[in-house]
């Protein structure tokens, strides 16, 4: 296995001339380049991102860092629909429009009562502890063992309340949550309610039938897998590459399969790949050799194909890259 140690791009107009010139003129001049986006353009997804990550650090939450991510852990990796997840993450976060949040971004509001029990419609009050919410927890106390902990914020209650919970039933409490408040949005919009034993027969139903539809096997896995990889138009080759990135090292792998019109195995090859700083960084290196192999095969009619779709786009793009890989 042969080592690559070393990457320096080199300029297609360079290989057979004048290689020193062609480097020269290859060089853009200087600009400004925002480092937080792998593709050193600003834009505000990613300002965005940079100002919740700083304001994490000044206004940490009340619950610990490693709490928080053991939190968020569990709410992405929930096997539920994302409307359901986003919900809880926006409950997590205090951003749900109740009364109470929408009163700290305007300033006031004339009515701050919540439209079943009268009281301050904070994300607490309609997840956890105005009467109707702690009925439905206590009539799911058998499946969920609820503890309203009511002196605790979101975070932290959620934190105790899912820490002895098995997966699915943390799903449960999540759907829950969701369903108490669109049954909340229903009394405010549409002057329509549940009881709740109808809401907790809503919830069960949902799960079960989210469930069944999601474990029902599709028969498609199979013929996807097998049409995964097709085989190039007659008179011309494919080069399939891929690489490999060791998180937490600076190492990985790269290789390069070359198969022609039928299919059958032409070439390969397979290097080491001792200093990365990403996978995409490793996948652009597999990009360059998959191209350097085909070259030294004689650069017949070919066909490019990789799993890295920044990769694949930043190849095809026009445009200049200012990431640091260039």
């Amino acid at each position: 296995m042969e080592s690559a140690t070393s990457y320096v791009p080199v300029p297609a107009s360079g290989c057979g001339g004048d290689s020193q010139g062609a480097f020269e003129s290859s060089v853009s001049p200087d600009c400004l380049i925002w480092h937080f986006d792998h593709k050193g353009k600003f834009s505000v997804k990613s300002a965005y991102r940079v100002a919740l990550a700083l304001s994490t650090d000044l206004d940490p939450p009340s619950s610990s860092v490693s709490g928080m991510a053991q939190l968020w852990k569990w709410v992405w990796n929930a096997k539920l629909p994302k409307k359901i997840k986003l919900c809880t993450w926006r409950g997590i976060h205090d951003i749900l429009p109740t009364c109470c949040a929408l009163a700290k971004r305007r300033g006031s509001l004339p009515h701050l009562g919540c439209g079943v029990c009268g009281g301050a419609e904070s994300t607490l009050h309609i997840l956890r502890n105005y009467p109707f919410a702690q009925a439905v927890w206590c009539l799911l106390s058998g499946l969920l063992s609820f503890d309203r902990h009511a002196d605790l914020p979101l975070p932290d209650w959620l934190l105790v309340f899912w820490c002895e919970l098995p997966s699915d039933a943390r799903a449960l409490s999540m759907v829950v949550m969701w369903a108490l408040w669109s049954n909340q949005n229903d009394v405010t919009w549409r002057s329509t309610r549940r009881r709740p034993h109808d809401l907790v027969q809503f919830v069960l139903q949902y799960m079960e039938e989210f469930r069944c539809a999601n474990n029902q096997p599709t028969g498609c896995h199979d013929s996807l897998g097998a049409s995964c990889w097709s085989c190039p138009p007659s008179g011309t080759i494919k080069i399939n590459f891929v690489g490999a990135f060791h998180t937490g090292s600076t190492g990985g792998g790269v290789g390069v399969v070359i198969r022609d019109e039928n299919g059958q195995f032409l070439a390969s090859l397979a290097k080491r790949v001792l200093y990365a700083n990403s996978a995409e960084h490793v996948e652009c290196l597999a990009a360059r050799e998959a191209v350097g192999f085909w070259r030294k095969m004689g650069g017949q009619s070919v066909i490019f194909e990789g799993d890295s779709l920044n990769t694949i786009q930043d190849v095809l793009s026009s445009g200049v890259n200012l990431s640091p890989l260039g």
